[in-house]
């Protein structure tokens, strides 16, 4: 087969995943993305926790360049990238949509975006096509689609009823109108197709973490405020069992990028960094704990209906290892099955001395962490001592 011919095998087997006649998606599909995205990043700190006490540091370390490729998680960096900007290009072409479904359509003729408004509203407007199926625009038209009609509704003047309709649907949504939001939207665009298209550089875990928390995280949090009572089951990997709203606590970090190569607010980046470390494997731990597991019920497993004491079960069977000490609830799923593991090791920087080293680890969603990367109650994240034993 040839190309076209694989493309016409492809549009004939395919599954629609969104809304459509006589079906009505559960959430609006672009919001799958938005998970993904939350699931790759929060991946960021499991594959690197025994580094991550160093990586805290900043980039002031003399050492830092080896060290940038040492933490590179380049699996959960690329496919995190992609997904947020796979929710970011559909949640704006269905709010573009929902004004006009042919604003996000490319004319079939080269015009400019007034002119697209116009032929809009005269019904003269031809989308582009291919093998008879109309072009979306590509995602940076979107964005200056948007914001071309945003300006466009603040003048008193404009009238038509696509820019009315406009006007009336950009008031829920009135976050967007922000100049650092639109270069946000345009920043993980670009770095889409640079990661896509060039491919052979990624962000270092530091960009990646200011990237996330500091421009991505307070758009995301304006979404979800306005979200319909009726998705939170959608976000429910944005808030453990136990009640701890990770986007809100990744939303009260603040820092500037330049911070973390100054020595002088080591104490500062430290603290920040641990704690955004802290958040994602939270966030990672809480994402194994879907609606199934929240309801007792097993995930893939149809007739086991008590995953939690299994849980617990297993944790306590735990006893007869050397390395075990005691069993606790996790500050994720809030089930008494976290297992607190001791062992002396020997110190490699002061030879014949031993070195005790813990760790913890939840047998029911599997939250893991170790000492070395801090308690979660310094950072407020907890209510006691998880390493105490």
């Amino acid at each position: 087969m040839n190309a076209k011919q694989l493309m016409l095998l492809s549009e004939n087997n395919e599954v629609r995943v969104d809304s459509f006649r006589n079906h009505r998606a559960t959430i609006p599909y672009y919001y799958n993305s938005l998970r993904h995205a939350f699931s790759f990043y929060f991946n960021t700190f499991i594959t690197n926790n025994t580094a991550y006490s160093f990586y805290a540091e900043g980039l002031y370390n003399k050492n830092v360049q080896i060290f940038k490729h040492q933490i590179m998680d380049h699996d959960n960096t690329l496919l995190s990238i992609i997904s947020f900007q796979r929710f970011f290009e559909l949640y704006i072409k269905d709010l573009l949509s929902k004004a006009n479904k042919n604003l996000i359509l490319k004319p079939k003729q080269r015009l400019n975006s007034i002119d697209i408004i116009n032929s809009i509203q005269n019904g003269t407007f031809q989308p582009k096509t291919f093998n008879n199926n109309p072009l979306s625009i590509s995602f940076s038209e979107a964005i200056s689609m948007l914001y071309f009609l945003i300006d466009l509704s603040k003048k008193k003047s404009s009238s038509g009823r696509t820019v009315k309709k406009f006007s009336k649907l950009i008031n829920n949504y009135s976050f967007l109108d922000s100049a650092e939001y639109r270069s946000t939207l345009e920043y993980i665009n670009w770095y889409r197709n640079r990661v896509l298209h060039n491919g052979n550089k990624l962000p270092s875990l530091w960009l990646f973490d200011y990237i996330i928390s500091q421009r991505i995280s307070p758009i995301i949090w304006d979404i979800v405020k306005l979200a319909p009572a009726e998705l939170v089951d959608a976000f429910f990997y944005l808030k453990t069992v136990t009640g701890i709203d990770l986007l809100k606590e990744l939303n009260k970090i603040k820092f500037e990028f330049k911070t973390l190569k100054n020595k002088k607010n080591q104490q500062e980046t430290f603290v920040n960094l641990l704690k955004i470390g802290h958040i994602k494997e939270l966030g990672r731990a809480n994402m194994n704990m879907n609606l199934f597991l929240r309801l007792n019920h097993a995930t893939y497993e149809y007739n086991y209906n008590d995953p939690a004491g299994r849980a617990m079960r297993f944790a306590l069977s735990e006893d007869h290892f050397e390395d075990f000490r005691n069993v606790s609830d996790c500050p994720c799923c809030g089930i008494n099955s976290l297992v607190l593991y001791q062992k002396n090791i020997d110190d490699l920087f002061n030879p014949g001395h031993d070195l005790k080293i813990s760790w913890v680890k939840c047998y029911m969603c599997d939250y893991y962490l170790r000492f070395d990367t801090g308690e979660p109650y310094l950072l407020g994240l907890y209510t006691k001592s998880l390493f105490a034993g």
